[in-house]
């Protein structure tokens, strides 16, 4: 986690913070946290062992450094004010609350696995707060893997990460750098099934493939063409809900490009 409460409830930010300002607690548990500054790994505070508290477990140091930057990025920006880190709301805590252009907005930086149930929950309970939602996946560009037999680089998409593009109207953003993202839309990708002939259980001559079936889980991603800026090229947009492969997804409120689809 970034941000840790004092004796006193007041909020520290890891990175404007030193160890004799302690002790520091957990603002979800009131657990005590260790602050750890060091040369490589960006600031932070940590839950002592034995941990049972999730605010903050799992984090990785791109997931910490997409905050810091995103976060310093929108600080001070002419569009943006009341910039929070890690501010504890009414049943959610956003990486980053703000307001951008007067609407009120939450960033959520999503790295590891995350449920569907999850995100819904957190989709709903900040539409009802009145906020817009971002989700930005902190990756330059997708992990791809070459497909020898379609000659092409495919991406294994997540369930979570195929729940968010239909929720941004096909689309994706992953993080580059400061407050700057990339869409990323993930095509549909098609296999080739080879012709094949056998003899079933009572001799008689059997024919299958010759083909091209759906991957379920391999896309092909297709990013923008230029890198947008989250206070400057986004706007605030209402989605209906509907219906994806047997999932809901809520009416909601949506931080979102204001780009027409190029793929």
């Amino acid at each position: 986690m970034l941000v840790a409460s004092s004796t006193t409830q007041e909020r520290n930010t890891a990175r404007n913070t030193e160890k004799v300002q302690g002790p520091f607690f957990c603002p979800e548990c009131q657990a005590e946290v260790v602050l750890k500054k060091g040369p490589k790994r960006a600031h932070h505070f940590s839950h002592k062992p034995p941990v049972n508290c999730i605010y903050g477990s799992g984090e990785s140091e791109l997931h910490y450094k997409a905050k810091y930057e995103i976060y310093g990025a929108l600080t001070g920006h002419p569009n943006c004010s009341n910039c929070e880190l890690e501010s504890r709301l009414d049943g959610v805590r956003p990486d980053i609350c703000l307001y951008i252009n007067g609407k009120y907005v939450a960033i959520e930086v999503q790295k590891s696995t995350i449920t569907i149930d999850d995100i819904v929950r957190r989709t709903i309970r900040y539409t009802e707060l009145g906020m817009y939602l971002l989700w930005v996946v902190p990756h330059s560009e997708p992990k791809t893997h070459y497909r020898k037999n379609e000659r092409v680089y495919a991406y294994r998409i997540k369930e979570w990460e195929k729940y968010l593009h239909a929720m941004y109207y096909g689309r994706i953003y992953l993080w580059q750098e400061q407050a700057f993202v990339v869409p990323y839309h993930f095509d549909e990708f098609k296999i080739w099934k080879e012709e094949s002939q056998w003899y079933d259980e009572y001799g008689d001559e059997q024919y299958g493939g010759g083909y091209f079936r759906r991957a379920k889980s391999l896309r092909l991603p297709k990013s923008y063409s230029k890198r947008q800026h989250i206070a400057e090229d986004f706007v605030a947009k209402r989605r209906d809900s509907f219906v994806i492969s047997g999932r809901d997804i809520p009416s909601c409120n949506l931080w979102k490009d204001n780009l027409r689809n190029w793929w």
